[in-house]
């Protein structure tokens, strides 16, 4: 949940920046664009809707319309990847 909490804290910082004009949109649209891979899967939803208050509430607001518009499905390690693996098997001992 570190990861969880450090991306999305990450996002809201700079999410605040553009709003209040110091992040240009071009930069925030591609740092924005890491918040539904994050959110992918069913444990970081599961996270999301249980912890989303500690976060801006207009920030939070935003990340739901995001997910609510990219109506994202979980990610299977095969469309993911290592990342994916790495989230779901926490006991992995594969190398990355």
């Amino acid at each position: 949940n570190g990861f969880l909490i450090s991306s999305l804290r990450s996002r809201e910082h700079e999410w605040i920046q553009y709003r209040n004009g110091a992040l240009d949109k071009t930069s925030w649209t591609a740092f924005s664009k890491a918040i539904p891979l994050v959110l992918s899967s069913k444990h970081a939803r599961s996270w999301w809707a249980a912890t989303k208050t500690i976060y801006d509430t207009q920030f939070a607001n935003m990340v739901d319309g995001m997910l609510e518009k990219e109506n994202l499905q979980s990610v299977h390690v095969g469309q993911a990847g290592v990342m994916n693996e790495f989230f779901h098997n926490s006991k992995s001992t594969s190398k990355l």
